[in-house]
């Protein structure tokens, strides 16, 4: 998925999961109430990340989590902590609204992805069908 940051950095971007990071224990405490809602089809606005960010320890792990987070996500330019090469860019050179940016489009570009399958307010979705168009068996 190509997309431009906020900063202006032309990037693309690759669908990250969450299972990863959870089962790789990168996700902080602070966060698991967000997780849980966005498993169950819920996505998180900017506000409602800021609102989870209380103490200098629980912003520390965001940090580490948004980076771990774009490092996973970035296909092009790769991210890198360092000084970057050829087809990378620094860490150093983007923005906490480019972390965040890049945390809730790919989140957001995976929910797009599976809405086809779902119906709206819990009806079966028409494509699958609800079994009002099936025919009673011949006599």
């Amino acid at each position: 998925m190509k997309t431009t940051l906020p900063s202006g950095l032309e990037v693309e971007l690759r669908p990250t999961s969450l299972f990863v990071l959870l089962k790789t224990g990168k996700i902080p405490a602070a966060f698991t109430p967000m997780v849980k809602a966005m498993v169950a089809g819920k996505q998180p606005s900017a506000d409602d990340l800021e609102k989870q960010m209380k103490d200098l320890d629980t912003i520390t792990e965001f940090a580490s989590f948004y980076v771990d987070f774009a490092k996973m996500a970035m296909v092009s330019p790769k991210l890198v902590e360092g000084e970057a090469g050829e087809g990378e860019v620094s860490m150093m050179d983007l923005t906490d609204s480019d972390f965040v940016f890049i945390f809730i489009f790919t989140q957001k570009a995976k929910a797009a992805d599976v809405e086809p399958f779902r119906g709206e307010g819990g009806e079966p979705d028409k494509a699958i069908g609800d079994g009002e168009d099936v025919q009673p068996p011949a006599e």
